[in-house]
């Protein structure tokens, strides 16, 4: 069973890709896709010795959107599990075997993972922690967490989920898609489970990352409030769609002394 890292990236994020090999092994491949506006640099990065390695493929792509960047790494996919990553992931020996692991032990679909915070201290302390589940379990079951949700960078898929199942991001939800600034990962997560995929969460470390999600900008930025509705929507029938925004909002009133009625409308304004 292979596992292939595919890490994400744009313009000079090229340049910390190489921070995130590890020594060779059999069972784990890196797939690379670099949006770039300038295919002049492709030259700069193909002498760099380490894009040279056997079990490194680059590929390149013109344009925006995180989600359009994803979707080129997952049509090229080669190995038996997709590790989604970015350029500010760093992993570990450890990490890959307890994936790999998990999906020799479970019969599932998407595997869920957690993350190992590297966010600033100083950013750190103005985040709520994020309340992962003590136990494997289904993803319906996890999101019963209160505070719990899904990152890109927790996400494993099969081959399976790819091809047969069909599975890839909408590329109206996350940065750059000029539509929704983020909500991709539910998003997926709900085309998968209309298939009948099994997606399922396993309590144990995948990725050093800093947490700095669009997500946690939800009341500086009303890009996130709309696209959080639309996720709301596209996720959940109308009527609970409208009681969870109205949650959410009343949620920020209560802890945070925001409007309520005026994040719901921002939330609900959405007509997707």
């Amino acid at each position: 069973m292979t596992l292939e890292v595919q890490i994400c990236t744009i313009g000079d994020g090229i340049l910390k890709v190489p921070e995130i090999f590890l020594p060779e092994r059999e069972d784990v491949k890196y797939l690379i896709s670099w949006q770039i506006d300038n295919p002049l640099n492709i030259s700069n990065v193909a002498m760099l010795a380490c894009f040279h390695r056997k079990d490194v493929r680059l590929f390149t792509m013109q344009g925006q959107g995180l989600s359009r960047n994803r979707n080129n790494a997952l049509i090229r996919t080669e190995g038996d599990i997709v590790l989604i990553g970015d350029d500010d992931c760093r992993y570990s020996n450890e990490y890959f075997d307890n994936i790999i692991k998990t999906y020799k032990r479970c019969n599932a679909d998407i595997i869920l993972f957690e993350l190992n915070d590297l966010m600033p201290e100083n950013v750190y302390q103005q985040v709520q922690e994020k309340p992962y589940p003590k136990t494997s379990m289904s993803y319906k079951k996890a999101m019963r967490h209160k505070g719990y949700y899904p990152c890109s960078c927790e996400m494993t898929l099969s081959r399976k989920a790819i091809e047969v199942g069909n599975i890839k991001f909408n590329e109206d939800f996350g940065l750059g898609s000029g539509r929704y600034i983020c909500g991709e990962e539910s998003v997926l997560i709900k085309d998968a489970e209309k298939q009948g995929l099994k997606v399922m969460f396993e309590p144990k470390v995948i990725v050093d990352t800093p947490r700095t999600t669009t997500g946690t900008k939800f009341l500086s930025d009303t890009r996130v409030q709309i696209a959080k509705g639309a996720t709301f929507k596209y996720c959940y029938p109308k009527w609970e769609a409208w009681i969870r925004c109205w949650k959410e909002a009343l949620h920020y009133a209560v802890y945070h002394h925001a409007n309520a009625v005026q994040l719901f409308n921002t939330m609900w304004k959405t007509d997707k």
